[in-house]
């Protein structure tokens, strides 16, 4: 037999409509299959069986397909056949700056991509089109992780992207498949065990003394790194923003000397970058690229590396790797359609 489901008006109830093909009515196996969906319709908290028509809460609709799907009950929703989706699976990767969580919901043999869900979701009656004539069903708790998914990531075609700042989002997904990726398990226990920013020293070579924000401001730094984030360093003018830079890579530099900086500000601050560098940091090797392109010989013979905006948006052919990227006044790249920005 079949069954047509159909809403009750003005209610929040589904009228299930059995259809028994005259020559079945007097079938045995068709008799334990009907009696059979009778008990299963019975566990609801709330509902109604009578002869070949039964009445339950719509939120019971994704078990009673469930159910249907494993029984081989054909079940129609407004003359489309509705099915049950059997996953709901995450396999991410980690990315530049995002994580690509690569959401998919499966229909048995079938996988619909997010972009597809979203675009034909519809939460009333928490169903998705899956085909011509076929609509999906997903359980409201899918429903409810999808607008999660829709607050806090990036959605963008068929990519799904999220924030590593917002990873403990994914504890709410129990579907998500790591594959052992370090990267993201390395972050997800970092957030879940910070407990407060800690102060770090000023290394013993730094020419300077630091103040308590300013101490405070290098274990951030810390932080942001172990995390794998970027940062804005926002303080006021006059608070010492590029004393505490200097301070940083002073210590990244006394652990590792073969890393290497590319520091980028406006054409009228490079020699201010310069001229810093030398009071606080003498032992570090700075170049101020000012002219022409950056050969690798610079670049093996200096640890930091000072260059404008409007030197760097000049270049065609720019094919250098750096360790840390410094943006002085970075509101130079707010603009994401800007040659700077680009640059």
């Amino acid at each position: 037999f079949e069954i047509y489901l159909k809403w009750e008006d003005g209610t929040n109830y589904i009228r299930g409509l059995i259809f028994v093909p005259e020559s079945e009515v007097n079938n045995d196996l068709i008799q334990l299959k009907y009696d059979k969906l009778e008990k299963f319709i019975k566990t609801f908290n709330d509902f109604e069986f009578n002869e070949n028509s039964f009445l339950f809460e719509s939120t019971y609709t994704y078990d009673l397909c469930n159910y249907c799907a494993e029984s081989n009950i054909p079940v129609f929703f407004k003359k489309q056949k509705l099915k049950a989706a059997s996953a709901f699976n995450m396999n991410i990767k980690s990315g530049l700056n995002w994580l690509d969580l690569n959401p998919k919901i499966s229909f048995k043999d079938l996988d619909i991509d997010f972009d597809q869900v979203i675009k034909s979701l519809d939460v009333t009656n928490n169903t998705i089109s899956i085909g011509k004539d076929e609509v999906g069903i997903i359980p409201k708790e899918w429903v409810d992780k999808i607008k999660l998914l829709q607050e806090h990531a990036k959605i963008n075609k068929s990519k799904v992207l999220l924030h590593p700042a917002k990873a403990l989002v994914l504890d709410e997904f129990e579907e998500i498949s790591l594959n052992n990726n370090k990267e993201v398990i390395n972050l997800k226990r970092e957030l879940e065990n910070f407990t407060e920013i800690k102060e770090f020293n000023e290394e013993v070579n730094f020419k300077g003394v630091l103040r308590k924000y300013q101490r405070l401001a290098l274990g951030w730094f810390d932080f942001l790194e172990r995390c794998n984030f970027g940062g804005c360093l926002a303080d006021d003018m006059g608070l010492g923003k590029t004393v505490q830079i200097i301070a940083h890579l002073q210590r990244k530099l006394n652990q590792n000397p073969d890393q290497k900086v590319l520091i980028l500000c406006p054409k009228s601050l490079t020699s201010n970058w310069q001229s810093e560098f030398t009071n606080f940091a003498p032992e570090i090797k700075t170049y101020s690229w000012d002219k022409g392109q950056l050969s690798q010989k610079k670049i093996d013979s200096a640890q930091i590396i000072f260059v404008s905006y409007q030197l760097l948006q000049r270049q065609k052919d720019f094919e250098h790797e750096f360790d840390y990227l410094i943006l002085d006044e970075a509101q130079m790249i707010k603009n994401p359609h800007s040659l700077t920005h680009k640059a």
